[in-house]
């Protein structure tokens, strides 16, 4: 079918190693169902299999939710890029000698400001950065509205993003009412910045300089 035609293929190379990607996060899941199938006996009398076989859950949410994230900054910087505003300058990288979005590259959100004569502190990163005085976001409602399928919000062009379909056979597999709230608290810990979604189509919101400047920031 896809050498008859050539819209469909063209369209298939653009996207097969997304699509190679989510089958491989699919086969993963399936063969932990088929597991859980087989031996759930097992953990009436060795609950750290349970344990175990969760972990190996989540492990498969959060691996295909970075993967999301990484390949929508890549699409970021690809329009930017084009613009001849290059969001991950290789050449600013360089001269770096790290990559902007890593712990050395947002290490000064993570320092309060010393008193006189005091040191900086660290602390706790913000979730959202600029104009926070204008946001009343938490870590709560982020993990909530990247997570939650459950509630009456559209999420324009990334409702059904592989991470949420994932996420959503898991939840649905386990079965249990409290393991949402323990899956955003793995969330939390594993995670020092997360994307600032909205429900207007974009797993990552701009700030207002960026925008002026025709280049994508994740808050």
């Amino acid at each position: 079918m896809l050498q008859g035609n050539l819209l469909i293929s063209r369209e298939y190379i653009k996207r097969q190693q997304a699509i190679k990607d989510l089958q491989s996060v699919h086969v993963r899941f399936s063969q932990a169902e088929t597991w859980w199938r087989d031996h759930a006996h097992l953990t009436e009398h060795h609950l750290y299999l349970k344990e175990k076989w969760v972990d190996y859950l989540i492990a498969l949410v959060i691996e295909q939710f970075r993967s999301d994230v990484w390949g929508t900054l890549l699409r970021l910087h690809k329009r930017a890029e084009a613009q001849g505003r290059p969001l991950l300058s290789a050449a600013g990288i360089a001269t770096k000698g790290y990559f902007p979005y890593s712990y050395l590259g947002m290490e000064d959100l993570f320092l309060d400001e010393p008193g006189e004569g005091q040191p900086q502190q660290p602390s706790p990163p913000y979730f959202v950065t600029g104009n926070r005085i204008g946001c009343n976001w938490n870590a709560k409602m982020t993990l909530d509205i990247l997570f939650n399928f459950n509630d009456s919000r559209k999420r324009l062009g990334w409702e059904h993003k592989p991470y949420r379909q994932i996420y959503k056979k898991v939840v649905q597999l386990i079965g249990d009412p409290g393991f949402e709230a323990y899956f955003k608290v793995v969330m939390c810990l594993t995670h020092f910045v997360l994307p600032h979604a909205t429900e207007q189509g974009r797993l990552i919101s701009t700030t207002k300089q960026a925008e002026g400047r025709s280049i994508s920031q994740p808050q």
